[in-house]
């Protein structure tokens, strides 16, 4: 079930559920600040019990510094119980041998099962949209990804812990910032967003507006693109358990 929340905003709330005790991950982004608005005007008639969740990655300085206490400040106008952490994702990447990016990311997911696992939240909503997903899915063929790396990012992960849940992968970056604007509501800007050293940026402000003066149409298609891999990923892997069982190696 997808519902319009004016001006344009769609969320899709198809896996939430009354009682539901979900975080929403809170950067302080626009996306971030406009999936936890929204779902707490939600939020009753929904039945959600909300909450948001914000890590510090130990990056940017004061910046960051003033994202938390952003993010802190939203929460409690809200009356939302406000999860922090804070990690040092530069010495885990020099440490890992991962970019900053990864690091960051496996940082971000790791601390979001935690707080599953210790069952204060049953499921974290990420605010990823269909910019997004479009740069995901170009960033993976870039990669040489096949059917399963061109799913980009999936609606809906399942970990032992919890669920990781994306409602806003149908709504645009500029419908957001038009949402938020619409509302009278602020949100911060990260200043790494600009750094062309980060493969994600390229894509974002070099590549991906390359492609669209070919295919303005290219963000939607990107995002067509992911769902029909899901579709197809899914087929495959119920046809194979089907032969599977058939064949005699499927267990009991």
């Amino acid at each position: 079930m997808r519902t319009e929340l004016p001006p344009t905003l769609t969320l899709d709330l198809s896996l939430l559920k009354p009682g539901l005790r979900l975080a929403v991950g809170l950067s302080g982004g626009a996306d971030s600040v406009a999936l936890t608005r929204a779902l707490h005007e939600r939020s009753k008639e929904l039945g959600l019990v909300l909450s948001v969740a914000h890590l510090h990655h130990g990056l940017r300085g004061a910046e960051a510094d003033g994202d938390r206490e952003f993010t802190r400040a939203l929460a409690a106008d809200m009356g939302l119980v406000f999860h922090e952490a804070r990690v040092d994702v530069a010495a885990e990447a020099v440490k890992s041998g991962e970019t900053v990016e990864e690091a960051a990311r496996r940082l971000r997911y790791g601390w979001f099962r935690q707080l599953m696992a210790a069952g204060e939240v049953e499921a974290v909503a990420t605010a990823h949209t269909r910019d997004d997903q479009a740069e995901t899915v170009l960033a993976k063929f870039l990669r040489g990804a096949w059917t399963e790396g061109l799913s980009g990012i999936h609606p809906l992960v399942e970990f032992a812990e919890g669920r990781i849940l994306r409602p806003l992968l149908a709504t645009t970056r500029a419908e957001v910032e038009a949402y938020l604007n619409a509302l009278g509501q602020g949100w911060r800007e990260d200043s790494s967003n600009r750094h062309l050293t980060f493969t994600r940026n390229r894509i974002r402000h070099e590549l991906l507006p390359l492609l669209e003066s070919w295919n303005p149409q290219l963000r939607e298609h990107l995002a067509q693109m992911a769902e029909l891999a899901r579709d197809e990923e899914a087929w495959w892997k119920a046809e194979l358990a089907r032969l599977a069982q058939e064949a005699g190696f499927g267990g009991k």
